[in-house]
């Protein structure tokens, strides 16, 4: 028989006396639901039953409300006569979904959810391993009900230096609580699934923990909110940092500093695996992260060395003014904000002027500092906007008022 689950919504006829807008409860697989609560179905169980409490249309209750019934879009469904409904779940990938009942006429519905896989795997002991020489016994568990008669295997998987009974991978079969000895060499990960092998291997979600205390190899940290620009800093840019992976603060604890640099940052905080620095000054600085696992002493953790720069920042040397504007650009550190140009606009009729920079001066003389004049005495009299445009950074407009 093909890998299908057959839910077959009956009406039964009972008399009450009075229709209910709502189903109070479904009978699926030998076992009552009511709305949002959720049915496990043994995976090879083809057909089950599913029965409404029944609902009159007359107060005699000489006549009865037709089934009505809807499902997720990986469901089907017919109907086979005014009282049943007949719901085919394709199970071939043992995917969840629910049935929606209800009555004929009435908008309110009892849903049931519908699960065959294996619950999610969980961990409910991971000691902290803190030598090479240590091991622990790590405890997982998974929901699943049907384990004396369709038994479940837990399989164990490991990365980097752990390994789980001596070896970097386990079945655990016929159990839905498994326990293991884990050995870590060096940092890495341990995680586990429950897996049916009578459905073709279906597997539920798995979990993970991470063993041992990382290095530099094992952890770094990146920018947040928009992507990382590398080791390079604009005077005035805050940007966030986390660690990567994001070790939980249950198990692991952060500390971040900075042992060099730090009177170029104008603002430091740090909480768990997330820190936030604005820089201050042209410079550089050294951001480092140290990693401890509870209960042990030795920690790691990795560090990364940034550098600040103007970004294509400049002063007007003569404002107002009524023949020239002169920019001063302050020094440069990388080529990437050396600008593309240096552009001036009118309130009115926006862009009037604008000198190609990138290109058009030596790249050692604009990150030395260039000087760049821009001739304005045909321009109309009035207020004006100076802004340096390049790639990386837009820099903030100068008010410029020419009289």
């Amino acid at each position: 028989m093909k890998n299908l689950l057959m839910l077959i919504a009956v009406l039964v006829s009972i008399g009450l006396s009075s229709a209910v807008a709502q189903p109070p409860r479904v009978y699926i697989d030998g076992n009552w639901y009511t709305h949002e609560q959720t049915a496990y179905i043994k995976c090879t169980t083809s057909p089950v039953l599913a029965v409404i409490d029944p609902a009159c249309t007359d107060a005699s209750c000489t006549a009865y409300k037709s089934i009505f019934v809807s499902t997720s879009s990986n469901f089907s469904h017919f109907n086979v006569n005014t009282n049943t409904e007949e719901i085919v779940l394709d199970y071939t990938n043992h995917y969840d979904g629910y049935i929606d009942v209800a009555y004929a006429g009435d908008p309110a519905i009892c849903r049931v959810h519908i699960v065959q896989k294996p619950g999610a795997a969980t961990f409910t002991a991971t000691p902290s391993i803190c030598s090479p020489s240590s091991t622990a016994t790590y405890t997982l568990s998974v929901n699943y009900p049907f384990n004396s008669t369709n038994p479940l295997n837990i399989k164990w998987y490991t990365t980097g230096g752990v390994t789980v009974n001596g070896a970097s991978s386990f079945t655990d079969s016929g159990v839905t609580i498994s326990n293991v000895t884990v050995q870590a060499t060096s940092f890495g990960t341990i995680y586990a699934h429950g897996e049916i092998p009578g459905c073709g291997n279906v597997a539920g979600a798995q979990d993970l923990a991470y063993v041992g205390t990382p290095g530099s190899s094992d952890i770094t940290f990146n920018a947040t909110g928009g992507g990382d620009n590398g080791s390079s800093f604009c005077i005035g840019n805050t940007r966030s940092y986390q660690a990567n992976p994001n070790l939980p603060l249950s198990r692991y604890s952060y500390s971040w500093s900075i042992p060099s640099g730090s009177s170029n940052v104008s603002y430091f905080y740090s909480y768990g695996p997330n820190a936030t620095i604005t820089a201050g000054a042209a410079g550089g600085f050294l951001l480092q992260m140290n990693v401890t696992q509870s209960g042990c002493s030795s920690s790691g953790g990795s560090s990364r060395t940034f550098f600040i720069s103007s970004c294509g920042g400049f002063r007007v040397a003569n404002n107002p003014s009524s023949t020239k504007v002169t920019a001063l650009f302050d020094p440069i550190l990388d080529d990437q904000f050396i600008p593309e140009s240096l552009r001036l606009s009118s309130e009115k009729n926006g862009i009037v002027k604008e000198i190609k920079i990138r290109g058009e001066y030596p790249n050692e003389e604009v990150k030395n500092g260039l000087q760049v004049e821009m001739d304005v005495h045909s321009l109309p009299r009035g207020t004006y906007y100076l802004q340096s445009i390049n790639n990386a950074q837009k820099s903030e407009s100068t008010r410029v008022v020419l009289q």
